[in-house]
């Protein structure tokens, strides 16, 4: 059953069937607009307007109105809309390699995201392995007690540049002692 077109969200992706019988994914952009979607057509993205636009079809389930303890991730999204248009083979035939594509697309956001905190915890890392070596730099050459009350925080800049010195060269190791 082919849903309204006004019932259609703005940046929301639908199962469309245009006029021509092609049966394609389409994102709605603007409601208001003279052509409100855009659908993919021979490798380019076109504009289309409601005419054009014979059926309508979700590709999500409609958000439920409870708040998620957890974000819905886009992969998880991508995952779910192929989940859908795979089970239902009545109604869509040969849907195949959208479903792969979604797939495939909702695995490389993944890994995507994945490298990402990935490298923001190793960055993470390497900037405390950096201060530790500036405050070891440090106390190395304020060891004498009469300068106790002095805090690492009060000249520092630098000893961490020095320490970031040698984490750029690759001789700054694990091994630094608190």
């Amino acid at each position: 059953m082919s849903i309204d077109r006004s019932a259609c969200k703005p940046d929301e992706a639908y199962l469309v069937t245009l006029s021509n019988g092609r049966i394609t994914v389409g994102l709605r952009l603007d409601v208001n607009g003279e052509h409100p979607w855009f659908v993919p057509f021979q490798g380019n993205l076109v504009w289309c307007d409601d005419q054009q636009i014979e059926e309508l079809h979700r590709l999500a389930p409609e958000p439920e109105e409870k708040v998620l303890d957890v974000p819905i991730q886009p992969w998880d999204t991508l995952r779910a809309a192929a989940q859908i248009v795979a089970d239902d083979t009545t109604t869509w035939a040969n849907l195949d390699e959208i479903c792969r594509t979604l797939d495939g697309l909702a695995d490389r956001l993944e890994a995507e995201h994945k490298a990402t905190q990935e490298r923001a915890e190793q960055d993470a890392a390497r900037e405390a392995l950096i201060e530790k070596a500036a405050e070891a730099m440090w106390r190395a050459d304020h060891a004498p007690a009469s300068f106790a009350d002095w805090t690492f925080a009060a000249d520092s800049g630098a000893y961490r540049l020095r320490a970031r010195a040698l984490a750029d060269a690759g001789l700054l190791a694990e091994a630094v002692e608190s």
